[in-house]
């Protein structure tokens, strides 16, 4: 990631096609991110675009207040979240929180060093990643089924899953990085009438046997 890439003053999160990007950059990091439910609180507060405190998340990730102020600390540690002020709720001071950046991704040379204990991290942090978004895309899809039996679905809702194989020159996988990253950075920006989507992009090359 380096073309029209920009470091911020954090040194972790880099400016990149308009969006800021989170680099995942020791075990830490990876251990930290490896969580799915951090995964979750990270995307939460990325899709609802103001700060929460800790109820609010608990609240709508069907998890305990004290369990989500716990990931919170830990993705806050890292710089993947950050307090961004405190109110009096209810007669105790909350704590909100946003997200730093819009995604995050591992760090190339990171991701290319030769370590038994950092290969294990890395790969477990890819797993979860794909179990977060696998979960979720099952998740939504059962609810949308029981909205369309039940008759109460108001609006029609996007579930896209798509498997092929393509064939590519060296030349092509550069391209074609190139095009998607174009095509993605027109809607990663929030905007009135517009909803979120989560989408999990992957392109791996497939060994003949």
């Amino acid at each position: 990631m380096t073309e029209n890439t920009k470091v911020t003053d954090k040194g972790r999160i880099v400016m990149h096609e308009g969006s800021r990007v989170l680099i995942v950059s020791s075990e830490e990091d990876v251990q930290v991110m490896s969580s799915p439910q951090r995964q979750r609180i990270f995307k939460l507060l990325n899709m609802e675009g103001v700060p929460l405190h800790g109820k609010e998340i608990g609240d709508r990730l069907g998890v305990k207040p004290a369990s989500a102020h716990f990931h919170l600390k830990k993705l806050e540690k890292i710089g993947a979240v950050k307090q961004s002020h405190t109110e009096v709720v209810n007669g105790i001071t909350a704590r909100y929180y946003e997200a730093t950046a819009d995604y995050f991704i591992l760090d190339e040379d990171f991701l290319n060093e030769i370590d038994d204990a950092f290969t294990k991290q890395k790969l477990l942090l890819l797993r979860k990643t794909f179990d977060t978004f696998r979960d979720d895309f099952i998740s939504s899809l059962h609810q949308i089924m029981k909205e369309e039996q039940t008759g109460v679905q108001k609006e029609s809702k996007l579930h896209l899953l798509l498997d092929f194989m393509v064939y590519l020159s060296t030349e092509d996988e550069e391209m074609l990085q190139k095009e998607m990253q174009e095509i993605f950075s027109k809607y990663k920006k929030p905007a009135s009438g517009k909803k979120a989507h989560s989408v999990l992009f992957s392109i791996n090359k497939t060994e003949k046997k």
